[in-house]
């Protein structure tokens, strides 16, 4: 097997090739880990070991780093944060409403 593409070079021309800033995604990583699992906090992109060494081609390492970045570049972290943020002060609301 081919020795991988460094994953911030991958990154770097997913971002490049889409004319989104590269400042977009702060970093990412390669955590040791023998779960399957690749996620973002928003900021930076984290795959598990496993996951990264048993994809066999840098199109399949492609297609993850591209579907996490996707979160960071649509929000979608943020905009979860804010609808539970906004659902808990509805439920305050309507609770606090209807048993007082």
């Amino acid at each position: 097997q081919a020795q991988a593409t460094p994953p911030n070079f991958i990154l770097h021309r997913i971002l490049q090739a889409n004319g989104i800033s590269t400042d977009a995604v702060s970093d990412i990583r390669i955590q040791n880990g023998n779960e399957l699992n690749a996620y973002t906090n928003g900021q930076q992109i984290v795959l598990s070991s496993a996951l990264w060494n048993g994809l066999t081609s840098d199109d399949e390492r492609a297609f993850v780093i591209s579907h996490e970045a996707a979160h960071i570049v649509l929000q979608h972290i943020q905009k979860t944060q804010f609808r539970r943020v906004g659902l808990g002060l509805f439920n305050r609301y309507v609770v606090g409403r209807f048993l007082d």
